[in-house]
């Protein structure tokens, strides 16, 4: 459970801009007006999740290809009375206040005040962006719940901790941060101990980690932690098992690795409701072997892992998703208001059809273009035949899968009951067990590959 900090206030930058309106034209990137019946069709049929909501997401993705607009994007998963009127939404700074009649979703232009531009992680195959710094979102959870801030994260995968790096912003604001940056290659790490030797609390660890040591690995030495007093973010990016890991950290008594706030590398390709982990079998962290379309974390994976600890899916950078603590639900009001598979479907979408339409890196992740082309109306119809899109996914990449000895892949059609282990035996053979879906913390709580 998260709680509130011990620690004393943190100084908070002030960020306010005044009260005068940005003057942008949100509708000017906007490709096309939508059709009208079909999205008041979509949005009926998204009531009911979680089927009949992609058969209405695969109704307004018919109005413009296969590449659906951005404006199209919100309409079908806001409440209804914001169709037919403005919807106001109460926010910690009392001066502003959300409006979904006429501004995009896009997370910049509904965080209060907005942000003149994304954050576009020093890379500029992924620009532009309409995403918000990290270090703007720690300041919202500040400013929100001062008291409620621990002044702590945790970095897994930090390499020079500059360059891409989503927490370097947040040290150069508030240099006093307390951290734990982990980096297992050398090389990157000499450079991690150059850039960080400034900051006096950043603690670094040149060490990797699995499932047996991340629990003494990523502690700072002489900090107590107990649950009420929870890191502030926990940054995750080893291009590995993260599901893996991230389900047992939060299973953790003490609610250490329980952060406010949840980044996590995913799968670049995987959309819900389909659902992957790539495992650590036999204690073994290592990314799968050649290919680029079916490894790491799905966010449908993710998502089933952290929501029921709390989390809700704040914004989703491809393809780096960010959740936050319900807790904090309040900081952030424009971009969190709804249920919490309204909030998932609504951000997910938002953030897969942005990269999709304007980051290079994107296609360039594709091992299997054709695959990848329609991945999309694979997802969608999955409920249909679960076993039968599991069974289509695994055959098409079991020859890559048995590049990996040991193997160990999770695979389920999220909410349809059907799941799948995928592994090899103790002669190297590949065995597929079907099984109906169980709670999650049963299948994985032992660090060991399964007897099949």
């Amino acid at each position: 459970m998260i709680g509130k900090a011990t620690g004393g206030m943190i100084p908070i930058p002030s960020h306010d801009k005044g009260d005068e309106d940005d003057g942008r034209d949100d509708t000017q990137h906007a490709n096309q007006e939508p059709v009208i019946w079909r999205r008041h069709l979509a949005l009926l049929l998204s009531v009911t999740w979680p089927a009949s909501f992609w058969f209405g997401y695969l109704m307004t993705k018919k109005q413009g290809g296969a590449a659906m607009s951005l404006a199209a994007v919100p309409v079908a998963a806001v409440p209804v009375a914001s169709l037919a009127a403005t919807t106001p939404v109460a926010s910690h700074n009392p001066r502003k206040e959300c409006n979904f009649s006429r501004v995009s979703a896009w997370p910049i232009h509904n965080i209060i005040p907005p942000e003149k531009e994304g954050y576009c992680k020093g890379e500029d195959d992924v620009c532009p962006s309409i995403f918000i710094p990290l270090d703007r979102i720690y300041r919202e959870m500040a400013l929100y719940d001062p008291q409620g801030m621990s002044n702590f994260v945790l970095n897994i995968g930090a390499r020079d901790g500059v360059a891409a790096d989503p927490l370097y912003p947040l040290f150069q604001t508030f240099p006093e941060t307390e951290a734990v940056l982990v980096e297992l290659q050398h090389e990157w790490f000499a450079k991690l101990k150059k850039n960080y030797a400034r900051f006096p609390k950043a603690h670094l660890v040149n060490k990797g980690i699995d499932l047996r040591n991340f629990n003494q690995v990523l502690r700072k030495p002489g900090r107590r932690h107990i649950s009420s007093q929870s890191m502030d973010i926990l940054k995750f990016d080893i291009d590995s098992c993260e599901c893996h890991f991230l389900e047992l950290m939060l299973a953790k008594d003490d609610g250490y690795f329980r952060a406010k706030v949840i980044q996590v590398e995913l799968n670049h390709v995987l959309p819900p409701p389909l659902s992957f982990k790539d495992m650590c079998p036999r204690n073994n962290p290592g990314r799968s072997k050649g290919q680029r379309d079916v490894w790491g974390c799905s966010m449908q994976a993710a998502y089933d892992l952290v929501k029921p600890y709390g989390y809700l899916l704040l914004q989703y950078d491809w393809p780096d998703a960010v959740f936050v603590h319900e807790s904090f639900q309040g900081a952030f009001p424009c971009l969190l208001q709804g249920n919490n598979e309204e909030i998932f479907r609504r951000n997910y979408w938002i953030g897969h059809d942005w990269a999709k339409q304007h980051y290079k890196r994107r296609r360039r992740a594709y091992y299997n273009t054709t695959w990848n082309e329609h991945i999309e109306e694979t997802a969608l119809s999955s409920f249909g035949n679960p076993r039968g899109t599991l069974e289509g996914i695994i055959n098409q990449y079991k020859r890559l899968f048995l590049r990996n000895n040991p193997m160990w892949k999770e695979f389920a059609v999220s909410g349809s009951g059907v799941r799948a282990t995928v592994a090899t035996d103790k002669a190297g053979g590949f065995v597929i067990k079907w099984k109906a879906e169980e709670k999650l913390a049963e299948h994985t709580a032992s660090p060991e590959t399964p007897e099949i």
